[in-house]
């Protein structure tokens, strides 16, 4: 017999929603965007909110934008840096995956996942 794949999928939709705007900013200063662009991105975030009314009937209030899913991907890009596993960053998901050949192989996939859980409360 061959060895066995554990596959970890996390969804992270909400993550944004709930990120802290100081430590998206401090990852856009790490990066190296500054001035204009830098003062520009910090307006647009900071209580933005849009919503759609077609014929007198109004969405909810959204803080969504077309700069959301860059700044998304940005905010999660060092969320694999101090797992074990392989692992793939998607649009709003990441996924985990490990080869499995001893039992303590086995136990890989849930400190990974402590590893996380540590790093989405910073």
């Amino acid at each position: 017999m061959g060895d066995s794949v554990d596959v970890v999928y996390l969804d992270c939709r909400k993550t944004f929603d709930t990120a802290s705007l100081s430590r998206l900013l401090a990852k856009l200063e790490t990066l190296g965007v500054r001035g204009e662009i830098y003062r520009w991105i910090q307006g647009f975030l900071r209580n933005r909110q849009q919503r759609v009314c077609v014929r007198g009937t109004c969405s909810e209030w959204l803080q969504e934008s077309v700069l959301g899913p860059v700044l998304f991907l940005v905010f999660i890009n060092n969320m694999l840096d101090n797992v074990q596993s392989n692992g793939k960053l998607f649009a709003n998901s990441a996924k985990n995956y490990y080869r499995i050949r001893t039992a303590e192989d086995g136990m890989t996939p849930q400190q990974d996942l402590n590893v996380l859980k540590e790093w989405s409360q910073k």
